[in-house]
């Protein structure tokens, strides 16, 4: 049966919006993101003002691939992150991978 996007995400809502802490929201969302997209991994990097970079704020999902809180730094000028400001609008969401425009 397919997953119904929609109401998965009105019930996620009602229940983060009583959270309050900060920490505890984002491990919501990757515990929710894991579960609901069945993937295998998932990380939230969050922009540091102080560094200039993207920081690791929290890691889950499969024990082999899970990071240290801090450990992993993503400097605001990678080409990685300039991809995603740039092309967001324009990106294609496919089951394996993210594609920049649809052949």
């Amino acid at each position: 049966m397919p997953i119904n996007y929609k109401l998965e995400l009105e019930t996620a809502a009602k229940n983060m919006i009583l959270v309050h802490e900060p920490q505890l929201l984002i491990k919501m969302i990757l515990r929710m993101a894991i579960q609901k997209l069945h993937v295998e991994h998932a990380s939230v990097l969050l922009f540091s003002k102080e560094k200039q970079s993207y920081i690791l704020t929290d890691s889950r999902g499969s024990l082999q691939a899970t990071m240290p809180v801090g450990f992993a730094r993503v400097d605001k000028d990678d080409p990685l992150v300039h991809f995603f400001k740039v092309t967001r609008e324009n990106l294609v969401f496919r089951q394996q991978a993210v594609v920049a425009q649809e052949a």
